[in-house]
């Protein structure tokens, strides 16, 4: 038989005292059921007042996010400045080495893969990330582009102990543009404006207004200069070292043969004589007597 406990209830009154019996089992459970809620109720305070100190902390957390997302977002802006000028730096490379003669160094330069999305994560999504993909893309072009200045580094050491040697071929080589314009045409095969057939375009068409000053592009000796053919009114120069430019459709010109001319000086003025569509300069540059793409000489 379990043991039981009996509870007397003795009123202050005349009324009859109360007897309850009540067992060992149950007082146990009684008071298993206090400890369960004293424990609860426990939790959720603490849980509370932890939560409290968290929500107290998020509005300097925040800050401190958006700041190093402003600065991630500046440094990725930088890092792109810097890919664009090591590209830059690159094709110039590559040009000077084609005017010098000289074999062509190797091109490390990457596109990197996008970059966003990471710092558009939420707050909480950036504050459970030690390191996301931003970062690591970050750090990703950093090297890159650190690789490609020791390149670039190398490979311009290697142009300045040349440059010395050739500084007369520097002169003489055709390398800036003869007129401010927009490019309309290109070096190779096109469909004639005139004819509509398939013909080889010998050098670059430049559109530019009328009258604008043409350049000679380098140092060089006049060899001809007035109408010849569709180029109507020309000027061809000889610039040494197997170079020779002929820039055509002028208005006026302003050398004669025999002139020696330098780099930068005026020669003619943009026209529209022989066949021609608009007022423009033809621009032809030749090695050896060879046509050759003069975009692959354009230094500025």
């Amino acid at each position: 038989m379990p043991e039981k406990y009996t509870i007397m209830v003795v009123p202050k009154s005349t009324a009859k005292m109360r007897k309850f019996q009540i067992s060992k089992r149950t007082i146990q459970l009684f008071i298993g059921v206090i400890f369960l809620f004293v424990t609860i109720s426990s939790f959720f305070i603490y849980s509370y007042f932890d939560y409290r100190i968290e929500a107290s902390a998020v509005p300097s957390l925040r800050m401190e996010y958006n700041k190093q997302k402003t600065q991630l977002q500046t440094l990725a802006q930088t890092i792109a400045g810097l890919k664009k000028d090591m590209g830059r730096l690159s094709k110039f490379n590559r040009k000077f080495r084609t005017i010098m003669g000289l074999p062509q160094a190797e091109d490390n330069i990457q596109q990197s893969s996008g970059m966003g999305g990471g710092v558009e994560d939420t707050f909480l999504e950036f504050a459970k990330r030690r390191e996301n993909a931003f970062i690591k893309q970050l750090k990703r072009d950093l090297s890159q582009i650190t690789s490609q200045i020791q390149d670039q580094q190398e490979s311009l050491q290697d142009l300045s102990e040349v440059i010395e040697d050739k500084k007369s071929l520097l002169v003489c080589t055709p390398s800036i543009w003869p007129c401010k314009g927009w490019l309309t045409s290109g070096f190779g095969y096109r469909n004639s404006p005139f004819t509509g057939q398939r013909e080889m375009h010998k050098g670059l068409d430049i559109a530019a207004r009328f009258g604008q000053p043409i350049k000679a592009p380098a140092d060089g000796v006049i060899t001809y200069a007035g109408r010849k053919g569709g180029l109507g009114k020309v000027v061809v120069i000889e610039h040494g070292y197997g170079y020779s430019t002929r820039l055509g459709h002028s208005s006026k010109i302003v050398v004669k043969v025999g002139d020696r001319i330098k780099r930068n000086q005026v020669i003619a003025y943009v026209g529209n004589t022989g066949r021609s569509t608009g007022p423009h300069l033809h621009y032809e540059i030749r090695v050896n007597g060879v046509p050759v793409n003069p975009f692959n000489y354009l230094l500025d």
